[in-house]
């Protein structure tokens, strides 16, 4: 994230393969996202250097907290 952007909440934020993803972040690092499933798929959350594997079902959220 640009440095003029320290604290902030994007949600309803639409990703490839129908995920909707919400995220907030303080202090220039993420605190929180959720992702949620459209359309029932798997895909991959990569963050801080590691890989999430998701499989969710349609309409299934997953919850990253830090």
């Amino acid at each position: 994230l640009p440095d003029v952007w320290d604290q902030g909440v994007i949600k309803g934020l639409r990703a490839t393969d129908g995920f909707e993803v919400d995220m907030a972040w303080d202090d220039g690092k993420l605190v929180s996202s959720r992702i949620k499933s459209l359309l029932g798929s798997a895909g991959v959350l990569r963050y801080n250097g590691k890989d999430i594997h998701l499989d969710l079902d349609k309409g299934e959220e997953f919850e990253l907290n830090l």
